[in-house]
């Protein structure tokens, strides 16, 4: 992963702490130099400037469903990796990199989740002449719907309404082994 950081006028005096403070793992930065690029070869990265403190915590859930159209929670694993990641006021971002995953925000209620599985079937039904092979319903499913969602955290929670819970949908048409990546932004 690369964390590209631009600059706007900013000069660290030679007195002073430097702005960007290195852990382990990561590259040295010329300070003269406007832009700074970090090789980020751990999961968190701390940016200072004055007293505030920007964190990076990136982390990956890794887990399987059973097939298409299965629905798996996250609401809860992303609010602990925000808890780990210490950071109170911010974003998470959640990606899943797959062509045949989605992320949604929705109540995660029984009835309702039978309700969207119908919804997809009627938008992209399974059988139709596709010109690609076995799952093109599934890619097809994917392109209408993100797979990847951004959330704030304030006072170190992930701020979703009422009923709103986080949900994976898996688009394709076997069991698979998944991953989601979850990056933490802020202070």
């Amino acid at each position: 992963m690369v964390v590209f950081v631009i600059l706007s006028n900013y000069s660290s005096p030679a007195s002073t702490k430097p702005w960007l403070e290195f852990g382990s793992g990561y590259e040295s930065i010329d300070n003269s130099s406007q832009t700074a690029i970090i090789f980020n070869k751990t999961q968190v990265c701390n940016i200072k400037k004055g007293d505030n403190q920007m964190k990076v915590h990136n982390e990956s859930l890794r887990f399987s469903t059973r097939g298409e159209i299965d629905f798996i929670d996250l609401t809860d694993k992303v609010q602990e990796v925000v808890e780990k990641a210490g950071v109170k006021n911010g974003l998470a971002h959640v990606f899943a990199p797959h062509a045949t995953g989605i992320l949604i925000l929705t109540e995660y209620e029984p009835s309702l989740l039978e309700d969207i599985r119908t919804m997809l079937e009627k938008l992209i039904p399974r059988r139709t002449a596709y010109q690609h092979p076995s799952n093109a319903h599934s890619h097809l499913r994917s392109v209408l719907l993100s797979p990847d969602k951004t959330l704030p955290v304030i006072d170190g929670r992930v701020v979703l309404g009422t009923w709103q819970s986080l949900v994976f949908v898996e688009t394709d048409v076997h069991p698979r082994q998944r991953t989601v990546i979850i990056q933490v932004i802020g202070e």
